[in-house]
């Protein structure tokens, strides 16, 4: 069988180049999909959090003002 003949039966979906932009699409879809559902699951954190947060200062007896004190600590451990 000759080279000729062999290149005439591949077919054109194995063009060289191809595999690797199809892989490129995938991955690109699946860092979509995998930012799109983090996204979903830090906006319903956000949103239990939210409304939890009048039943945790009604439970820890906190005022509105140490309240704030409360948040600012959350916030530098969140940070860190």
């Amino acid at each position: 069988m000759s080279a000729d003949h062999a290149f005439a039966q591949t077919p054109a979906s194995a063009a060289p180049g191809h595999e690797q932009t199809s892989r490129r699409t995938h991955n690109a879809g699946n860092a979509a999909i995998v930012l799109i559902a983090a996204f979903l699951m830090d906006l319903i954190d956000v949103t239990i959090v939210n409304v939890a947060l009048p039943s945790i200062q009604h439970g820890l007896r906190l005022t509105p003002r140490s309240w704030s004190g409360f948040g600012g600590l959350l916030l530098a451990f969140a940070a860190a």
